[in-house]
């Protein structure tokens, strides 16, 4: 079996344990091996040493719903606080990737790159500031599907990359395709 059709092997079974929910975690390098980053699989779930980090609004106007996806289980399950749009919160951490007031093109990219990466920096530094949190990251889109504020997995990857990335952050697997061809 070649190193390709072994990969692919791994990849489909850690989506198989995303779908059931199993949770695991490990560490993977780029495609060139010059950088470690960690991953999980399965859901975020609240633990005294988590830290959920998800894509917010500068209104901090997190969902309600069991359909608001991300903010949504940040506010019900991990602390996050309705009005605080960016940083901190309870077990959460609130980047802003999306502002409610600009209405056109349904907000789509509503905040530049330029803006989302220097508060992914911010978070950075927080995260370094507390070594024994695991901050995981809640983005699981594919490198092309777009999310809410308008951006492809790919290229929220590299903004998340754009700046050293500390050993306590992780990334869900499906980003780790994407990373790991890079």
């Amino acid at each position: 079996m070649d190193k390709n059709t072994s990969r692919d092997n791994l990849m489909n079974l850690f989506s198989a344990l995303d779908k059931m929910g199993i949770n695991l975690e490990g560490t993977f390098t780029n495609q060139e091996g010059t950088q470690q980053y960690h991953y999980y699989t399965g859901p975020i779930t609240p633990q005294d040493d988590v830290v959920f980090v998800f894509g917010s609004n500068p209104e901090g106007k997190h969902g309600k719903s069991e359909k608001a996806g991300a903010s949504g289980v940040a506010q019900r399950l991990f602390g996050a606080k309705r009005g605080v749009g960016e940083g901190l919160q309870g077990n959460s951490y609130a980047i802003p990737t999306k502002d409610l007031r600009v209405k056109k093109n349904d907000g789509h990219k509503s905040i530049s790159p330029e803006q989302i990466t220097e508060s992914i920096r911010k978070m950075y530094e927080v995260a370094r500031q507390m070594p024994d949190k695991k901050f995981k990251i809640a983005y699981y889109n594919g490198a092309d599907t777009v999310t809410l504020c308008g951006y492809t997995g790919l290229e929220m990857v590299q903004m998340f990359l754009a700046h050293p990335v500390p050993d306590n952050v992780y990334f869900s697997s499906a980003w780790r395709k994407i990373i790991e061809k890079l």
